[in-house]
């Protein structure tokens, strides 16, 4: 809900034009906002020249001013970063601390949502990592044996090195990693796994700029969706799901230079 505080109020109309939902207007001096229909994208208190808004259920002290030197990033260095970044399957043994974790996340949580729901949930898999890794491997295992499609993309003889793996303790389906980022949110029928799909993006840049390395393990959530018993444990329910997993860790790998890619099929209209 959007508190407005007439005493700072300069009465410059801004929050109205930055209201991309139409919902808050300003009219007769004052800021109007239909109850119940706020999607507290907080546009309008991020553009107040004067601190005139706020929204209940937040924290308050999180909100900082702008500041041009940490929100810029030179274009050059970002595309850069983005063509030298490889999917890492060679991790360190060297363990992820939890406030390393936690900065990723954050990368995530300020990533945008659909009609800014905000219903991501996450589960980081570390110690109990091996008790996934093992039931998946078994489902995707005997879902290959079966003729299951979630499987038709992968040879018998990948599935079968995953599987024989965690037999030993070893994980072959997450390469390693010290952690793994499940990513969840409610399922939506205009846009199913938007959310998920930008934020582990962000998680990714976000990672590797703190000098990590990452993959998108897909086999995990197959072997969700097989059974789905596998994700109960993280909190998945029958309206919230997994849509991906990002496994994390420093890297075990030094790529040297950048690989080829097929060029742009651009439509300039």
């Amino acid at each position: 809900m959007i508190i407005w505080e007439a005493s700072r109020c300069l009465q410059c109309g801004l929050c109205a034009r930055a209201c991309y939902s139409g919902y808050l207007r300003f009219a007769q001096g004052q800021v109007l906002v239909p109850e119940g229909e706020c999607l507290d994208c907080g546009h309008c208190l991020a553009v107040c020249p004067q601190q005139a808004l706020s929204i209940t259920g937040y924290d308050a002290k999180e909100i900082e001013e702008y500041d041009q030197a940490r929100m810029s990033v030179e274009s050059e260095k970002l595309l850069g970063a983005m063509r030298f970044k490889r999917s890492m399957r060679h991790y360190s043994s060297q363990p992820l601390e939890r406030e390393t974790l936690e900065k990723v996340l954050t990368a995530a949580r300020y990533s945008p949502t659909v009609g800014n729901f905000q219903t991501m949930r996450f589960a980081v898999l570390q110690q109990q990592k091996m008790d996934f890794v093992r039931q998946a491997a078994e489902i995707l295992y005997k879902a290959k044996q079966a003729g299951h499609p979630e499987t038709e993309l992968f040879k018998m003889k990948t599935l079968e090195m995953i599987y024989e793996a965690s037999l030993r303790g070893e994980d072959r389906l997450f390469h390693g990693a010290p952690a793994v980022i499940v990513v969840m949110d409610k399922h939506l029928e205009a846009e199913p796994g938007a959310n998920a799909y930008i934020a582990a993006s962000r998680m990714e840049l976000a990672a590797q700029a703190m000098g990590l390395g990452s993959c998108y393990v897909g086999l995990f959530i197959r072997a969700g969706r097989i059974q789905p018993e596998l994700f109960q444990p993280l909190g998945a329910e029958a309206d919230v799901k997994p849509y991906l997993a990002l496994a994390l860790g420093y890297p075990g790998l030094k790529y040297r230079r950048t690989v080829p890619r097929k060029p742009l099929e651009v439509q300039w209209l």
